[in-house]
């Protein structure tokens, strides 16, 4: 089953392993709607015709909106339609945050009916994520957005149920890049004697190196117009925990479970920032897949709420391969390490090896790196999600089997 998941920095399609992110920007050209990259390379030369944050406050309600659109849902509609368009639509369960209200998830169904993608369900995305990784007790989903983060309150016995949640207005992906790129222009100032935010072109510059830091964690080289500003490891990742300061109070010794949403987790210095905390990769909604029975047409979509969930006791199979980012690696004995943000296979660029045993594979950490493996000695099992760190570098990966 495909899944589509609804978030304001990104609509996610999980199909047949592939996991494809359709950018939640829109830039008006030449009477035409450009999304997902396109309004991307657009987003700071012609700001006065570009949006975002508008899946977040989807409604009817009347907006002086580029061209002929009359509200948010004409954006998301158009928005549908455009990711139909690249990659083919089907029958997907979709899920959403939990901050969208009865209204909104209404209108939601609503709007798909309009397009070519055909509803099996409706789930909350928090629900589907944590659904088979949680013990007993209170948990708490921490997912970033746009304009804003969702905290998902879930509780879990023999089934998880969702229970409450908590919007932190102002504190999303938006304003983090308007953050970085003030500090940057800064230092531009006062170091180089340039101005990037002078004009559109080097502003756009600017911007599309913060939000590719922002979604990869890659200290790539800042280079603008030909001038080169010196960075160090510590100085963004140190900027971006100042800013996400009121979550970072918040989740420091809360009483729940905290799991981060592969957004959020993905920024620099938040996963060293909060230690307890555990990282979902962007597959982790998958899970779902198999507990949700479609729905038939004649029956109506139902919100998904609570899910049953899989026995604690029940053995699960051994890992056949590491999974890292979109890419899979076979568990085969040796050192591992990454160049260039990507794993390879390294006798060099050690970060961990990989160790056979009678039991299954076990991952050792190398050098000054550390795992978030509860148990050094365990052998690696489907499911299982490890965060390996080195300061405030952080790099996730998610055991899974892949059938010969």
């Amino acid at each position: 089953m495909d899944i589509l998941e609804i978030n304001d920095i990104a609509l996610s399609l999980y199909r047949q392993g592939q996991h494809i992110e359709h950018q939640c920007l829109v830039r008006e050209l030449d009477n035409g709607l450009l999304f997902d990259q396109q309004a991307l390379a657009g987003q700071r030369l012609a700001p006065s015709q570009c949006a975002s944050g508008y899946w977040h406050r989807l409604s009817l309600e009347p907006l002086n909106l580029m061209g002929e659109l009359r509200h948010t849902a004409d954006l998301a509609h158009r928005q549908l339609l455009a990711l139909a368009q690249q990659v083919g639509p089907s029958p997907v369960l979709v899920a959403v945050p939990g901050n969208l209200n009865q209204a909104q998830l209404a209108l939601l169904l609503g709007i798909m009916r309009e397009t070519p993608w055909q509803v099996t369900g409706l789930m909350y995305t928090a629900l589907g994520s944590l659904v088979n990784r949680v013990d007993n007790g209170m948990h708490l989903h921490v997912a970033l957005h746009s304009k804003h983060i969702v905290l998902t309150e879930l509780s879990a016995t023999d089934s998880l149920s969702h229970s409450n949640y908590q919007l932190l207005s102002g504190i999303g992906l938006d304003s983090l890049c308007d953050y970085l790129m003030k500090h940057l222009t800064k230092r531009y100032i006062h170091e180089l004697r340039f101005d990037p935010m002078h004009q559109g072109n080097t502003e756009q510059a600017l911007y599309l190196w913060v939000r590719q830091y922002c979604h990869s964690g890659q200290r790539l080289p800042l280079s603008i117009a030909n001038r080169t500003l010196p960075l160090d490891d510590s100085e963004l990742p140190g900027l971006i925990q100042q800013f996400m300061a009121p979550l970072l109070s918040l989740l420091t010794n809360h009483p729940h479970h905290i799991w981060l949403d592969h957004h959020l987790a993905r920024l620099p210095g938040i996963t060293a920032a909060l230690p307890q905390a555990k990282v979902l990769d962007a597959h982790a909604v998958l899970d779902a897949a198999a507990l949700v029975v479609p729905s038939q047409a004649s029956e109506g979509i139902n919100l998904i709420d609570t899910l049953p969930r899989t026995s604690q006791t029940e053995a699960q199979p051994l890992a056949t391969h590491l999974l890292y980012k979109d890419h899979a690696f076979a568990l085969q004995e040796g050192n591992y390490g990454w160049q260039n943000n990507q794993l390879i296979h390294s006798p060099t660029e050690t970060a961990f090896c990989i160790q056979p045993h009678a039991e299954g594979h076990r991952l050792i950490p190398c050098g000054n790196w550390h795992t978030s493996q509860k148990e050094r000695e365990a052998a690696l099992k489907v499911g299982d999600n490890l965060v390996l760190s080195q300061g405030n570098i952080s790099r996730s990966l998610r055991c899974i089997r892949v059938m010969p």
